[in-house]
């Protein structure tokens, strides 16, 4: 019985797969993609009140590789517009204002900078970059007909940021201290203290 279950249900899959074809897997794809990305900055946006360093390399890493690979084939340049390249550079700039920062002392309005550019490049530029990859590897992103998908593909990176920064700002309804020790995580200050 369960077997057969299992059968109607690859068959009803089957079948959307079928009838919409490359959107549903563009879409799903995209998706995914993109969700992944935010929600690992967006929590620990939400539980450290900042975002790590090694996301933010990560994102510098995907965001350069994105541009360099594109500049260095003549084809991809054509795919390059002005913002796409500033997008791209935004990674970079970070690291040279964090240089500054590090090396200087800089006034509270430009650190407060220095942390809103981090946040515009985990909230912009790794979706960005990931929404180029996809759509060098699966260029049906592109020809999906209208923006309606693609606000929805964008609509559902952010409600996961959205839940991200949620479930990381009251990690105390969701996991407790002991959850981040065991994770090699350094404890938020709200995270639940469980009595043995």
């Amino acid at each position: 019985m369960k077997e057969d279950h299992l059968k109607d249900i690859e068959k009803q899959i089957d079948k959307s797969f079928d009838k919409a074809g490359k959107t549903l897997r563009t879409f799903v794809l995209s998706s995914v993609a993109i969700a992944t990305s935010v929600w690992g900055i967006a929590f620990n946006l939400g539980a450290f009140k900042t975002i790590f360093f090694d996301d933010l390399f990560t994102v510098w890493v995907v965001a350069t590789a994105v541009l360099l690979a594109l500049l260095f084939i003549p084809s991809g340049r054509k795919i390059l517009r002005w913002y796409s390249i500033l997008i791209l550079l935004s990674p970079t700039f970070w690291l040279l204002f964090n240089y500054l920062e590090m090396s200087s002392t800089l006034t509270p309005a430009a650190e407060s900078f220095v942390l809103f550019l981090g946040i515009v490049i985990g909230i912009i530029c790794l979706p960005y970059s990931i929404y180029l990859v996809i759509t060098i590897l699966n260029p049906d992103l592109i020809s999906l007909k209208g923006k309606a998908i693609k606000i929805r593909i964008i609509s559902v990176g952010l409600i996961i940021a959205l839940v991200g920064f949620f479930v990381g700002s009251n990690n105390n309804m969701f996991l407790t201290c002991e959850d981040f020790k065991i994770s090699g995580n350094d404890l938020p200050a709200n995270c639940r203290k469980v009595q043995n």
